[in-house]
């Protein structure tokens, strides 16, 4: 067997393995220029976060890193696909204000991003799991609540992101609630995300749905400590959560509280068209 056929095979095997790897896709937006706010925290620890859930659960990486004025958005996530065992992870970082839905939406200066319209654009890119956090806040009058239209450290990434299907939808902050951050350590709840995830206690009988419900539950207690301990009103970070393995949903309480990632978007168009 020649040298030049083994090396062939080699690059065929290779390459094969490489379109089969699973991978993580980050897609970040945030705010840089109110550097008050902690955004850019937010998006150092995010890739820290997401390259060592691919490192222990052997999937790819790729990050798609955008500022939030960035106009580009809306086409990218329009044509955005993923492969069918792929995780999506669109991460938001800075101003925010309620949408009208109960849901937070950003501004990029002339179009607006509803939370709940990203999330369901980016259900129909074909990944096997999809989570849409925001870490803005959500205040604001909430006109009409959006409604579905459709303990080793290895073993819990492997639940939370290898064996999950279905899709996530994150709010740092619940109806007509500001959303707290520091520019030391980002936002209070993206923060505290990130801990849960890599704290949290697996059991034998965990399911992804359970094991998603532990990590979310403490990033909810996480985030409201971290707003008592700068005398600041509970934020109440919620989600709607629908894993196909475990079809009920889970939806986070809501409570109100008062101020720092808010921006006024009456007057502009949905990115999307909508």
């Amino acid at each position: 067997m020649s040298k030049r056929y083994l090396f062939a095979l080699a690059l065929m095997i290779f390459s094969v393995a490489a379109i089969d790897a699973a991978t993580i896709h980050l897609i970040m937006v945030y705010e840089t220029e109110d550097q008050n706010i902690g955004a850019t925290a937010d998006a150092t620890l995010m890739k820290a976060q997401v390259n060592n859930i691919a490192q222990i659960t052997n999937m790819e990486v790729r990050v798609h890193e955008f500022d939030r004025r960035d106009s580009r958005v809306a086409g990218f996530l329009t044509s955005f696909r993923a492969g069918q065992d792929d995780v999506v992870w669109f991460h938001y970082s800075g101003h925010g204000a309620n949408s009208g839905n109960g849901w937070p939406q950003y501004t990029d200066g002339s179009s607006r991003y509803a939370q709940t319209e990203v999330h369901e654009l980016l259900m129909r890119c074909g990944a096997r799991l999809n989570i849409t956090m925001y870490d803005a806040c959500n205040i604001g009058a909430t006109e009409e609540a959006w409604s579905r239209t459709s303990s080793m450290p290895g073993n819990q990434l492997t639940m939370l992101f290898k064996k999950a299907s279905g899709d996530i939808l994150i709010s740092s902050a619940s109806d007509a609630a500001y959303s707290w951050g520091s520019p030391q350590t980002g936002g209070f709840a993206t923060t505290s995300l990130a801990r849960a995830i890599n704290q949290v206690e697996f059991t034998p009988q965990d399911t992804p749905r359970t094991l998603w419900t532990k990590v979310l539950r403490e990033m909810k207690g996480k985030t409201n400590r971290m707003c008592q301990s700068i005398n600041k009103s509970p934020q109440n970070p919620k989600w709607d959560m629908n894993l196909s393995r475990d079809p009920e949903n889970d939806t986070g309480s809501t409570v109100h509280n008062t101020p720092e990632r808010s921006i006024d978007m009456r007057n502009m168009g949905s990115a999307f068209g909508n």
